[in-house]
């Protein structure tokens, strides 16, 4: 599904509002994010016809959240506590930078993929290689969820700059010496 981007009226100072969002490989069109700021929008339930910003809380992990309901989320069957089978409401805790990310922030293009690969490589397979990568935080505040603030790394790109960044609660080991110490 294409991208489109949504201007708010003056009243928002003119914010520029990407829509849908994306989540994995789920697409939700009620709702945007803030090209600028990261902020997350609702055009789900608005009040003459102007979206609704979503704060969401702040989680146990220092990661902001956020609750969306999105139609293209699976419905999950439950039992109440009768017993009696009842379909839950599609609805997601998120975390903000992961929506951030997924929508505003393309993968980058593997090692050893030509750039004219990977302009031929589907969308869908594109999908599969994102689940391969992880979300760092630059300035490392999970707090900071503005989209100039995140960037696709590997995993052991993630865990590199996780150690580099507390070397106080790793031992100040480079992550190599760390490897070693437990493969051998």
């Amino acid at each position: 599904m294409p991208k489109s981007i949504y201007t708010i009226p003056n009243l928002y100072n003119n914010r520029k509002i990407v829509r849908p969002v994306m989540y994995k490989h789920f697409v939700c069109p009620e709702y945007g994010i803030d090209a600028e700021t990261g902020d997350l929008w609702s055009f789900r339930y608005h009040w003459k016809n102007t979206p609704k910003l979503i704060k969401g809380r702040i989680g146990t992990d220092g990661y902001r959240r956020v609750d969306i309901l999105c139609d293209s989320f699976p419905n999950r069957l439950r039992s109440s506590q009768k017993g009696n089978p009842k379909v839950s409401r599609r609805s997601k805790t998120i975390q903000l930078h992961i929506l951030v990310a997924h929508t505003l922030i393309d993968i980058p293009r593997p090692e050893r993929v030509s750039q004219e690969d990977w302009d031929k490589t589907p969308e869908s397979v594109k999908a599969v290689v994102k689940e391969g990568y992880r979300i760092n935080h630059i300035d490392h505040n999970p707090l900071n969820y503005h989209p100039s603030n995140l960037e696709y790394v590997t995993a052991s790109g993630n865990t590199q700059a996780m150690v580099a960044n507390k070397p106080e609660v790793y031992g100040g080991q480079d992550f190599g010496e760390t490897t070693e110490r437990y493969t051998s």
